[in-house]
């Protein structure tokens, strides 16, 4: 008789003639092995030292595979032991069921075990295969029954999993082995084990579904890193099938580069930590995904480590973003110290193709030549040098290519396959020969509107941007607009220098012209004694030349150490507190403090850089004085609010005053009049350290013309004071009063002298009066006339200031094309209770306006981006304005010139917000004009 299994290996020849057995069962979920077990064919006792020798044996191998217990059977009086005996024996001890079925009778006998998993009493057996299978639901029944007839037609033994309903209505999930028992060549039985597996099934598909339902990839492997679950979303991510993942290791899907890292992973996960690193895997496409991988090792029941769990997440994105971070800083540097504007251009297309593998960039350049747009080539050094010298010279037009394109029509222009582009035809013999196949261009224009040049990304395959890579192509156009300006700014502050240097000449020519006459005159006067005059004056003048270009650059040297330290430092905060927030290992309670922390720091480095753009539009004359009717006391009063809080977190009072003389209502430019209030009491506040900060606002007439007059802003403080030397030079740029005020209390140095040229753009000045030790006072002297209505206004573009509430409750358009900006302002809004929809471009957002009020549910308020491609904001709203729509739209902008505000509002919105966003003055302007909208809608009802 041969007993085979399910893959006909033979397992037992004739009849097993075991006497005395000693077995160890191991208790597990497989049936690899069941029972460890050691028999001999004659009759005997086991000796303790063999007893202990073959627990060692079964110890080493349940540490594999699960927990052990001993079983031993001594058989004194030698009666040979029945397989079936000793078969029930084992399968006990590893709490298996075993069962029979004969082929001739068809009789079917189950064991204890078997009856209790069917949940039937201990005296049942069935009557029949047919009975036994009626336990299997459905297709299970048929499933078995097949096998059954399989196994006895064709002497083959199977191994299945199938749900199973006991007699209780139980559904259970069991796992059933069959060998056949085949003599002459025919299956005269069938027998197998059986057990209930429904505590793994369960196990299984709960982390099926946590692996399922996450975008992680997720996989679980041996310690030999063959992997034995694979997530759907490691396809997704990779390309790679799980079939095709388990022919070979998780480690070949990373990058070989990678495998020493991914190694020390694995043995520290083997030696019971977890661990962590950031890795290249493989795609089947042929690329790669940056990922963040975590291991974690899963212990069997004995708590030896079985297997690995793997978490994968793609970073890609994050690492694209710090890396571009880092040289966006790196290009703003070099625009801060006056890099030549090659260098900078060149540094922009190296860190553009750095952190985008497989890119090309290139920088264009116009100029206007008979009324046409002509683009230079300015930088692109991975271009072949045959196809820069064809760019060189390209004509802007309809049909001009994508850089062409993009000047023409001042907008993006994507070309996904540039040898099918109509657009692309007279060069496409040359593309080909280069393996140029996309191109993605953006125009970049200087504050003017005007049409500077392109910045473009060629690719060797065809395909259009995702929303990172348009992103990094629009930071780097404004980054080519920002070095433009710069250098255009830096050669007419030399073009002034080299006038007073001119003015200089001349005015030391006609001082020598005058001593000369005089000297012809004044005969009494020798000539040694004119010689020597001579020499005194020019030595004077010398002197006095060096000492201010001395002066000049000690303060250029000073003012870059400063900005520098001024934009570090804040950003070292920024990028430390981003990093912590992304390490795992951070307590959450400490994600607040970060939080401010990183909001602290960039409202530090805001200021800064306003106040260096500041300074360099008043210089360069770009900024404008508007006039129109306004409170001053509630500019004054926003002021206070403003200030509140930095004084109480000094600890100083903060007193605020206004004469009965103030009109109510003034003809002056708002604007500048809080910015100069806000700078005179943040210095006072500043270098203040204890006592308190007085701000009076007085109004004077003019004697001549009483409809003319000046407001008076006196800030006393009872600060450090200053010198008279100090305050000599207090009102210039780029100073402060010494090196150790800007090392204690920080600051660009501009802030006064910003002030003083605006208080002048206003027909007024700055002075200040001081006493070392004991405090100061500045007064502001600001012209202006009462307005001819004396009546109080709102602040704002057209604000009309109803009563706020604490919540927002409405419906709101939000038209912007950056993510980032349009998750925050989402989120800002959605937190307040609003109900937010989003559009990326002007086109989407008509249709989406009129798509509501068509369906009678219009918008409560359109937020409207106002540089957003295909059409920009100030076009959209003029559509929209011009088929009848009357509801609020507000402008978003970061360009906050004046001229910028009433193109805005000429265009057709009701208000505008600057960006960056102030979150509480965000909020309350989208109250107060949903507001309006919805007591018009009442209204209307």
């Amino acid at each position: 008789m041969t007993l085979t299994g399910p893959a006909g290996d033979k397992v037992l020849h004739g009849r097993a003639r075991a006497r005395s057995y000693l077995g160890i069962p191991v208790d597990t979920d497989s049936f690899g092995v069941v029972c460890a077990f050691v028999a001999d064919t004659r009759a005997r006792k086991w000796k303790a030292s063999e007893i202990s020798a073959v627990e060692r044996i079964a110890g080493s191998l349940s540490s594999q595979i699960g927990t052990t217990s001993a079983l031993i059977r001594h058989n004194p009086a030698g009666e040979l032991l029945d397989p079936d005996e000793f078969i029930e024996c084992t399968s006990r001890l590893a709490r298996v069921g075993t069962w029979s079925l004969d082929a001739a009778s068809g009789e079917v006998r189950w064991s204890d075990e078997v009856k209790r998993i069917h949940e039937v009493p201990l005296d049942f057996d069935p009557s029949s295969l047919n009975e036994a299978a009626d336990f299997y639901p459905g297709e299970a029944g048929v499933t078995i029954r097949a096998l059954v007839a399989r196994a006895l037609e064709r002497g083959e033994g199977y191994e299945i999993e199938l749900p199973l309903i006991t007699a209780r209505g139980r559904r259970i999930w069991v796992r059933s082995i069959c060998i056949c028992v085949v003599h002459n060549g025919k299956c005269t039985a069938l027998r197998g084990v059986f057990q209930d597996i429904t505590a793994r099934r369960v196990a299984e598909e709960r982390y099926r579904l946590l692996a399922e339902s996450t975008d992680d990839l997720v996989t679980l492997t041996e310690r030999c890193g063959m992997p034995i679950y694979v997530s759907p979303s490691v396809e997704r991510a990779l390309g790679w099938t799980s079939d095709e993942l388990s022919h070979s290791s998780w480690k070949s899907c990373f990058l070989s580069d990678d495998h020493e890292a991914f190694q020390r992973i694995q043995q520290r996960t083997l030696a019971g930590d977890r661990a962590h690193a950031r890795l290249r895997a493989k795609t089947k496409s042929g690329g790669f995904v940056w990922l963040d991988v975590r291991a974690a090792p899963v212990a069997g029941a004995r708590g030896e480590i079985e297997h690995i769990a793997w978490a994968c997440r793609d970073a890609t994105q994050q690492i694209f973003v710090e890396d571009w971070q880092r040289e966006r800083i790196g290009i703003l540097e070099m625009l801060l110290t006056g890099a030549p504007l090659q260098a900078t251009f060149d540094r922009l297309v190296r860190s553009i193709e750095a952190i985008k593998p497989g890119a090309l960039a290139s920088i264009l350049l116009a100029e206007e030549r008979e009324g046409q747009i002509v683009l230079r080539d300015a930088a692109g050094a991975s271009l072949a040098l045959e196809y820069r010298a064809a760019s060189d010279g390209l004509l802007a037009g309809p049909t001009a290519g994508s850089c062409g394109v993009a000047a023409h029509e001042r907008r993006r222009v994507i070309s996904a396959d540039l040898w099918s582009d109509p657009n692309w035809e007279p060069p496409r013999d040359l593309l080909k020969k280069l393996g140029l196949r996309s191109c993605w261009s953006e125009p970049f224009f200087a504050s003017d509107g005007t049409v500077l040049g392109t910045f473009a990304i060629y690719g060797t395959k065809p395909g259009a941007p995702d929303e990172p890579e348009i992103h990094l192509i629009s930071e780097a156009a404004k980054l080519c607009a920002l070095a433009i300006e710069r250098c255009r700014s830096d050669e007419a502050i030399r073009a002034g220098v080299c006038d007073l240097a001119s003015a200089r000449d001349a005015l030391e020519a006609h001082g020598r012209e005058l001593l000369r006459r005089n000297e012809e005159l004044a005969n009494s006067i020798s000539e040694s004694e004119r010689l020597r005059r001579q020499a005194e004056l020019d030595s004077i003048v010398a002197q006095e030349l060096r000492r201010r270009a001395d002066e000049a650059n000690r303060a250029k040297s000073d003012f870059l150490a400063n900005m520098s330290h001024e934009i570090r430092t804040p950003m070292t905060s920024i990028l430390g507190f981003a990093d912590l927030l992304a390490d795992s290992e951070t307590r959450p309670e400490n994600n607040a403090e970060f939080v401010r922390a990183i909001h602290r720091n960039a409202e530090h480095l805001l200021t800064v850089i306003n106040d260096i753009l500041d300074i360099s539009k008043i210089e360069s004359g770009r900024v404008s004085i508007e006039r129109i009717e306004c409170s001053p006391t509630t500019i004054i009063h926003d002021v206070a609010s403003l200030m509140t809080g930095p004084a109480a977190e000094k600890g100083i009072g903060l007193e605020f005053a206004f004469a009965d003389s103030v009109p109510p209502t003034v003809v002056t430019d708002p604007t500048r009049l809080r910015q100069i209030a806000i700078n005179l009491v943040g210095n006072a506040i500043k270098f203040t350290e204890k006592g308190r900060v007085r701000v009076l606002l007085e109004y004077e007439p003019d004697a001549m013309l009483p409809p003319l007059g000046a407001l008076i802003l006196r800030v006393q403080d009872t600060g450090i004071g200053l010198s008279t030397e100090q305050l000599s030079g207090l009102f210039e740029a780029f100073s402060q009063a010494d090196p150790s005020t800007t090392r204690k209390f920080g600051g660009s140095g501009l802030g006064l002298a910003i002030s003083r040229r605006l208080a002048r753009l206003l027909g007024g000045d700055i002075s200040a009066t001081s006493t070392p030790g004991r405090g100061s006072e500045f007064v502001a002297r600001l012209k202006c006339r009462i307005a001819e209505a004396n009546h109080s206004i709102e602040q704002g573009i057209g604000s009309p200031n109803p009563p706020a509430t604490q919540a927002i409750s409405g419906r709101i358009l939000l038209a912007e094309d950056g993510p980032d900006n349009q998750r925050l302002i989402v989120h800002l809004l959605q937190q307040a209770g609003a109900e937010v929809e989003t559009v990326t471009n002007g086109n989407l957002c008509i249709k989406r306006c009129f798509e509501r009020v068509n369906a009678g549910n219009p918008y409560d308020l359109i937020l409207m981006d106002m540089q957003m491609p295909v059409k920009d904001g100030y076009e959209t709203t003029r559509e929209i304005r011009a088929a009848g729509y009357t509801r609020p739209i507000v402008a978003l902008t970061a360009n906050i010139l004046t001229e910028q505000r009433r193109r805005a509002i000429e265009s057709g919105c009701n208000d505008m917000i600057e960006k960056p966003i102030d979150r509480q003055r965000f909020l309350r302007v989208c109250r107060e004009w949903m507001s309006v909208s919805q007591t018009e809608s009442r209204a209307a009802a």
